[in-house]
Parts: structure tokens; sequence; C-alpha cells
């Protein structure tokens, strides 16, 4: 991809940046570290432009490691990650860019961005350091509870459900999700009353907990 089919690079003529392009019916995601007009792509995927109706591009930093992640039409459809000591490619310059001739009878009703620019010393302190998947609450419950869990690090997260004969009734969370705290809502509306237990798989870290349904 040539330099001026990039509109924020084109403007700024920035050359340290993260971000994501649509190139060949390809979207890529990557970076330029000044080296070259060039970006580096880390990881790329297919995509069909004309299908393509929304566009989020989400990046993290946690430490020296850049996860960027895309979805297409609210579906997880990329992510790629790459190590860097450079703070200038943590700095929060992000690039979206289109291919010209990619453009044909495409029209985004979206394009959204999300960059978590810096984690100062006081947010680093409340990240995560271990994986951990907490006790429902309430428990017991009839018929919602909320699920509570931490990353200490962006993953592929699964957090399912499963009767007491270790049948799954539910998946609750299949998707990238960031480093952090987070919670999902289980509504056991449709289920009979009973001892379940909830699963939380992510980057290799498993845990179960047992919750009570009353009825």
């Amino acid at each position: 991809m040539a330099d001026g089919l990039f509109g924020i690079w084109r403007i700024n003529s920035y050359r340290y940046y993260t971000g994501m392009w649509i190139e060949d019916d390809l979207i890529k995601v990557g970076y330029s570290a000044g080296s070259s007009g060039e970006p580096v792509a880390v990881n790329s995927a297919p995509v069909t432009p004309q299908a393509t109706n929304l566009l989020r591009f989400a990046t993290t930093v946690v430490g020296n490691t850049i996860t960027m992640t895309v979805y297409v039409n609210n579906v997880l459809h990329l992510t790629g990650s790459f190590d860097s000591p450079d703070t200038r490619l943590h700095s929060g310059h992000i690039i979206f860019g289109v291919e010209a001739w990619d453009t044909v009878n495409m029209a985004f009703s979206e394009i959204s961005i999300v960059f978590n620019k810096y984690i100062t010393d006081i947010e680093e302190e409340n990240l995560p350091k271990e994986f951990s998947l907490f006790q429902n609450f309430p428990n017991p419950f009839n018929p919602e509870t909320v699920i509570e869990y931490e990353l200490a690090k962006g993953s592929d997260v699964a957090v399912e459900v499963f009767d007491i004969l270790g049948r799954k009734c539910l998946t609750l969370v299949e998707q990238y999700q960031p480093i952090g705290k987070h919670r999902v809502s289980f509504d056991g509306l449709e289920l009979s009353g009973g001892v379940y237990f909830y699963r939380l798989t992510a980057d290799g870290f498993v845990q179960t907990r047992k919750m009570v349904l009353l009825k």
C-alpha cells in the first residue's frame, strides 16, 4: 500500500503508529516504526468489503506488548500482537486505511477505534496479576446471578455453564477480551432448580465454581 492511501498517515506524516487497513480484500493489523513508509502487518484475515457495515478496532498496551483486535459486524475477526519498547508506538497514534479499489460499493455505518493510550503506574497496580474466577452473586439465586472474573492478559475467553452431570447448558462468553475485570449475567429462568457449575477458560487457565439455582 503506497503512501497517500492512509488518511491520517498522509495528513500527519507520522511514522510511528499502530492500525488496521484493508488491502486486496484482506484486513490487516500492524504498525510502522519509522524505518520505511510501509507498515508491517503482524496478522491478516480475508474480508469482503462490500459486506462490511461495522468495523471496530481496539488496541491495548501492557508492558511492551501491543495487542490489536478487529471486530467486523460485531464479530471478532482478527487479532495480532507484537512487542516493542519504543514508547512512540505506545503513544496513541493510530491509522485506519482502505485501498482505493476496495472502496467500490462500500459504505460503513460505523467505524469505531478504541485505544488504551497509557497505563500509568497507578493503573498498572490495579490491573489483575493473575486469572481469577469469583463466586457468583447472589448465590443461591432465582433466576438471575452475576459472574465476575479477572484476566491477567488479553485472551480468548469462554465462560460456560454445566449441570451436575457435566452436560453443557449454556455458553455465556466466547470471545477475545482485554486485560481487566469482567462480569456476565446468567439467567436460569429456562433451567430446572439445582446445582450448576460455571467454568472460565482463558489462555490455558481453567477454573470452575459451583452455584445453586432455586426454583
